[in-house]
Order: structure tokens, then C-alpha cells, then sequence
């Protein structure tokens, strides 16, 4: 135990041991962390920025938008969406058609309603519903959008609907490239609850507007796709908390530096660690995904 002291002591307090310069606020292990920290913010804030364009994303984003889904019905005690394949047929039909005609709505200018690509796909429905997206980089980013908007968040948390499908593709829209999401919701036919049979067939929506280009890619990488998944949605958030701790422990050892032996500083020592805290804090505002999305420039609608 005393041992353990002795090395604290020396690590955080100023004394004659360690010349009353503590090892933890001149050591160069220190100075390697912070730029440890500087980079990979740095590669986090691009790779969020330009993921958008990988053949990954798709496969993440569709399984994000799920699990955010699926996050904010549990929420309010609601029963978990099941993922359905034709559900998703329904949902890249529909996306395919607004890229291959130009259009961003719930009906197609020729006036072919959503309902038209659930029959399409061969999903026989007692209630329905379609949310869409376009020009987003962050799956976090859509699903707030949608709950904030009424029509979005009624489709959203539905107690009628059971299943759901999803399409994100990369394409042109009106002249630009963009990132295109329909999200397709479902009661099927055969399911009889006292909760969906109260709805109507058809729940309406509000006209969205989408961008995409399908990438298909013929055997994605799991690992690839899993550690680009956590990058995209837990990253920020436990780079967020990493920061904030580095703060609190340099800004503590720098008060016992400079308040236990007040007559003896160390000016390059003190100043150094100050630099160090302000470059935690500056990259503690910029490690907040809200504000590299509102940074970062794209035209995102729903």
C-alpha cells in the first residue's frame, strides 16, 4: 500500500521526488494520448462524413434504422418491429421507382399510390404505412426527424403495425447524389389483433422526400460492417465520456501542481497542461455528432 502511494504521489503531486514536477503532466505518455485522441477524432468525424459513399452502408444503415426503431417503441412499452422480406421488397421498389422517375413523395407524378408496392411484392396487408428520407448521413439523424414530425412519428410508433421493411440506396435525384431511405411498415392480412383491427388499410402519410443509388455488393463483410455500425452509432458517444474524464484527471493533477507546493511552479509544465485541457474541451464540443452533421453540409428532408 505504501508503494501504491509512492507512485501516485510521484504520478500527481509535486515534491522532491519527482523534482516538483509530477511524471503524469510531463510524461510523454501523455502528450502521445492527446494526439492519440486528436487523430482518431479526426478519423471519426471523416469517416462519418464519408461513409455515406461505402458499399457498407446501406447494410448498416437499414440495420440501425431498425434497432433505432425499434429503440423508441420500447420506450413507450410497445412490441419490437420483426424485420420482413417483402416488406423490404416493398420498400426497394418503391425507392428504385422515385430514382428511376425523379420524384420524392408518397405518390409517383402518374399517381401510383405507396399501397401499389406493397401488392407489388406480394404483401397482403391490413394496415400500412411508408416514412421516407433523403440526403442523410446518420441513421440517428433520420429517426430523430421522424419522431419530431407527427405524421413520421405516428407511423413510427403505430401499436397496429407488427412488421417492418427498409431500403437505403445511394443515387441521383433531381441532378444531385444523394442517400435515399423508405421505411415501410405492416400489419399482414392474417393477423387479427384487437389493436390493428381498428385501424384503417391505408394509414397516410406525409409526403417525405428521397435520394439514392442501390449498391449491391455480393458478400459484405460482417466485421467490416459491425465496427463501421459501432463507429457510425457508439463512437462518438464513448469518445464523448473519454474526453470528459481526460479532462477532469489532467485538471485535477494540474490544481494539486500548482496549489500544494504554491512557491515552487513549473511555468512550461503549467502552461502545457492548460493547452493540453483546452484542446480536450475544443475537441469535447466537436466530438458531439449533433454538431459535425450540422457542420457538415447535406441536404437532408423528410
Amino acid at each position: 500500500m505504501k508503494s501504491l502511494f509512492s507512485e501516485l504521489k510521484i504520478l500527481f503531486i509535486p515534491c522532491s521526488e519527482n523534482d516538483f514536477r509530477p511524471h503524469f503532466l510531463k510524461s510523454k505518455f501523455l502528450l502521445y494520448y492527446i494526439i492519440g485522441l486528436v487523430v482518431s477524432s479526426i478519423f471519426a468525424a471523416v469517416f462519418l462524413v464519408s461513409f455515406p459513399k461505402s458499399v457498407f452502408f446501406a447494410e448498416v444503415a437499414k440495420n440501425a434504422l431498425i434497432t433505432l426503431t425499434n429503440q423508441e417503441r420500447s420506450d413507450l412499452g410497445l412490441a419490437p418491429l420483426k424485420e420482413n422480406m417483402k416488406l423490404n421488397e416493398v420498400a426497394l421498389g418503391k425507392a428504385k421507382d422515385m430514382l428511376a422517375n425523379n420524384y420524392f413523395a408518397h405518390s409517383s407524378p402518374t399517381g401510383v399510390t405507396p399501397w401499389y408496392w406493397f401488392r407489388n411484392a406480394g404483401y397482403h396487408y391490413q394496415a400500412a404505412g411508408e416514412n421516407l428520407a433523403v440526403g442523410f448521413i446518420d441513421s440517428e439523424e433520420v429517426v430523430d426527424a421522424w419522431i419530431d414530425s407527427p405524421s413520421h412519428r405516428a407511423n413510427l410508433l403505430n401499436p397496429g403495425f407488427q412488421e417492418i421493411g427498409i431500403a437505403v440506396l445511394t443515387g441521383e435525384l433531381n441532378g444531385q447524389e444523394t442517400t435515399l431511405v423508405v421505411q415501410s411498415f405492416g400489419s399482414p392480412a392474417e393477423t387479427v389483433s384487437s389493436v390493428a383491427g381498428s385501424l384503417s388499410k391505408e394509414v397516410k402519410v406525409e409526403e417525405p422526400v428521397i435520394i439514392t443509388t442501390e449498391r449491391k455488393v455480393a458478400e459484405t463483410d460482417t466485421r467490416v460492417a459491425a465496427a463501421a455500425q459501432f463507429i457510425t452509432t457508439d463512437y462518438f458517444g464513448i469518445a464523448h465520456k473519454i474526453l470528459f474524464y481526460s479532462i477532469i484527471l489532467i485538471g485535477f493533477a494540474l490544481i494539486l501542481n500548482i496549489f500544494i507546493h504554491i512557491k515552487v511552479q513549473d511555468t512550461a509544465l503549467i502552461l502545457r497542461s492548460i493547452v493540453f485541457l483546452i484542446l480536450l474541451a475544443g475537441l469535447m464540443v466537436l466530438m458531439d455528432k449533433e454538431t459535425v452533421l450540422q457542420i457538415v453540409p447535406h441536404n437532408f428532408k423528410i
